[in-house]
């Protein structure tokens, strides 16, 4: 072995396997430090911060609920509620006059104080037999499809999906003036909602009309 030469203890072949062992195990040792830092490095995900909750708009907002006919929908605080046995109209404050700034709620109603013409008015169904032109001009629509395509004056329709279910926006002509409508029918109730309305000109549903329709939502 060349360790050992002539029975004596070769020193500086030892000296330098030391040497040489210290060097091999220093750089494997550095290494693993280094493969561990980068490990660590890889996994380490740098932090996503959330966004800061921004307060919706009509957080604050005061809420209509139906049981009977299962929905609820919210409006501003500040808006005048007026209801009876079979409507529900909503008013902005200091602002009955302004239709734009109006939402009204009721289904089939002819009270005094519904002269002005609505943002939304929302009619609501037992059924679709008890729709009152179905039923006045004997259409015997049951279901949406036949309502739209039995009743002549509803046309432009086109499916979407409302409040979670599926629906129809149409165009609802009356004697002298024209809606914008969207049909849903949930658990056999029949919902339409007038938004835009075309009289001559066209009135699109005001900013605040659009807010409140989006806080209508179906009851489980």
């Amino acid at each position: 072995m060349p360790f050992l030469i002539k029975g004596k203890t070769n020193w500086k072949y030892i000296l330098i396997v030391v040497v040489l062992a210290v060097i091999v195990g220093g750089g494997i040792l550095g290494y693993s430090r280094y493969f561990k830092r980068k490990i660590i490095s890889l996994t380490k995900f740098p932090e996503i911060k959330k966004p800061e909750k921004v307060e919706e708009e009509t957080a604050n907002w005061k809420t209509y609920r139906n049981e009977e006919y299962g929905f609820e929908i919210k409006y501003p605080e500040d808006w005048i509620i007026d209801y009876g046995g079979n409507y529900l109209s909503l008013t902005s404050s200091g602002n009955k006059r302004k239709c734009e700034e109006t939402i009204s709620l009721y289904p089939d109603s002819r009270e005094e104080n519904q002269w002005c013409i609505p943002d939304i008015k929302i009619d609501w169904y037992e059924n679709i037999n008890e729709e009152p032109e179905n039923k006045i001009n004997q259409l015997g629509a049951t279901t949406l499809e036949e309502l739209i395509t039995r009743n002549k004056n509803i046309s432009s329709p086109t499916k979407t999906t409302f409040a979670g279910e599926e629906a129809y926006e149409v165009i609802w002509a009356g004697a002298d003036i024209a809606f914008k409508a969207i049909l849903i029918e949930k658990n056999k109730h029949l919902y339409v909602i007038y938004t835009d309305y075309i009289k001559g000109d066209y009135h699109p549903l005001s900013e605040t009309g659009r807010k409140i329709l989006s806080t209508f939502r179906f009851l489980e």
